[in-house]
């Protein structure tokens, strides 16, 4: 193929405007310049392209031969260049989000919401898995970003941005409504049925060591795999669970759920952005993120 795809650039608009001087006009190139390209193109390619007379060119049949070639290649690109300019201007598009179901539930959905009424042509997909799965997704590329709580050790091909501070409270329902009267020891506590995720999960991870920073041993009545069945259990006197304040603040509200006071203090945590170093952002995707980061639809 000849060096560079401008000559057959040259011959495209020539063809279609069956004169070299227009075609220099269209392209903002001079007569002569437009006359070299192809005639180094028709010695390259070792025929004729055009017929030239007085009132403009008209093509060879080899010259025809190649327009429609060329035509479709040029159609393509600009079927492309339209189709960036629609993804760069956010009227097309898809964002990949990866979340746990209570992040997307109590957290992102505002934020997803305004999006699509501002944005109707980029499509969402949601991956509502457990952290530690979502983290695989992302290095893997097949999503765009992950939004969850910490703690969870990332390499240094993924970036964490912190989005909003909060606590875990231990919560109980209208059965064990009676301990959240006064603040408690958490060895006052240890006889009580506690409700916990299952052992290897970040979570869970963090509660162990709280119960062992503060030297107590707790075997849980229940083991489950998702935030979501702590609330169900407690809410059904089954128990007391450690859960995000920021998921339960309608229901602390509401009283259909009570925090009990801890007088050892449990760590702050943070709900993180989660981002590839590796995989570029697009625009809608970075646009998503911005508004993440600026944290304006906080509830």
């Amino acid at each position: 193929m000849i060096g560079n795809f401008d000559s057959y650039m040259i011959f495209y608009s020539t063809a279609k405007n069956k004169n070299m001087t227009a075609a220099a006009a269209e392209l903002y190139l001079s007569q002569p310049t437009v006359s070299r390209a192809i005639r180094e193109l028709e010695d390259y390619l070792g025929c004729t392209l055009f017929i030239r007379s007085k009132k403009g060119v008209e093509m060879t049949p080899e010259g025809e031969l190649l327009y429609r070639h060329v035509e479709t290649a040029c159609e393509h690109l600009e079927s492309a260049e339209r189709k960036l300019k629609q993804y760069r201007d956010l009227e097309n598009g898809m964002i990949q989000i990866g979340a746990t179901e209570m992040v997307m539930q109590y957290f992102l959905q505002p934020y997803i919401e305004r999006f699509r009424t501002d944005y109707p042509g980029v499509r969402v997909r949601l991956s509502l898995d457990a952290p530690e799965s979502l983290y695989a997704q992302l290095k893997s590329g097949l999503i765009d970003f992950a939004v969850f709580p910490d703690p969870l050790h990332v390499d240094e091909t993924v970036l964490l941005t912190p989005l909003e501070d909060y606590d875990n409270i231990l919560i109980a329902g209208e059965k064990f409504r009676h301990l959240a009267e006064c603040p408690h020891r958490l060895s006052e506590l240890v006889r009580e049925p506690f409700i916990l995720l299952s052992p290897g999960t970040a979570v869970r991870t963090g509660i162990d060591q709280f119960f062992l920073e503060n030297h107590v041993s707790v075997s849980p009545e229940y083991e489950v795999s998702t935030m979501q069945m702590i609330l169900s259990l407690v809410r059904s006197g089954m128990g007391i669970g450690f859960v995000p304040s920021l998921y339960v603040r309608e229901e602390l509200e509401k009283g259909t759920i009570f925090q009990i006071d801890l007088k050892e203090p449990l760590p702050g945590r943070q709900l993180c952005l989660c981002t590839s170093r590796i995989y570029p952002q697009g625009a809608a995707c970075k646009e998503m993120t911005d508004r993440l980061k600026d944290g304006s639809m906080k509830r």
